[in-house]
């Protein structure tokens, strides 16, 4: 069987998309939408297909012509140009990287919380351990207040 860059006559759609450089699914639509010369031994069944590389050939001369005038792209003295595809792909990642940020922020602030509730909650104990054993006894006040009395008038007692 003869490669097919030998043959000229092309003997399916995945035969004819490849000549042509395209899928098939688009070399079908073409031959649909702008008439793609392609035939079928019998018009009723819709999955046999050939064309000739001569008609390909000059389908394509006729209905894509190169489009008039030569495009250029003007550089910048300072780079390259950016498509837009380069600049869509900077700005999506900075928007992922503050979107980081935006997710660790509360993070950090949830920790921070956490840690200044522990701190919290261990100056309450030791708060808590200094009224059940005072440090200055004369100065508590759940003593009972003929306790204190006392020691006040003994107190005047010494001074007086």
């Amino acid at each position: 069987m003869p490669s097919l860059s030998h043959r000229a006559v092309l003997a399916s759609w995945k035969e004819i998309a490849a000549y042509l450089g395209k899928g098939v699914r688009t070399v079908q639509r073409w031959e649909g939408q702008f008439g793609l010369p392609v035939r079928r031994p019998n018009e009723k069944v819709k999955g046999v297909v050939y064309a000739s590389r001569e008609e390909l050939d000059q389908w394509l001369a006729l209905h894509w012509s190169p489009r008039p005038g030569k495009l250029t792209v003007a550089q910048p003295a300072n780079g390259p140009v950016k498509t837009p595809v380069v600049v869509q792909i900077t700005t999506s990642r900075n928007l992922r990287m503050a979107q980081r940020e935006l997710v660790q922020e509360p993070h950090r602030s949830v920790t921070l919380l956490a840690e200044r509730c522990r701190k919290l909650a261990s100056n309450v104990s030791r708060a808590q351990a200094l009224r059940l054993h005072p440090v200055f006894p004369l100065l508590d006040e759940r003593r009972p207040p003929d306790f204190r009395t006392e020691v006040a008038m003994s107190d005047r007692k010494q001074c007086g």
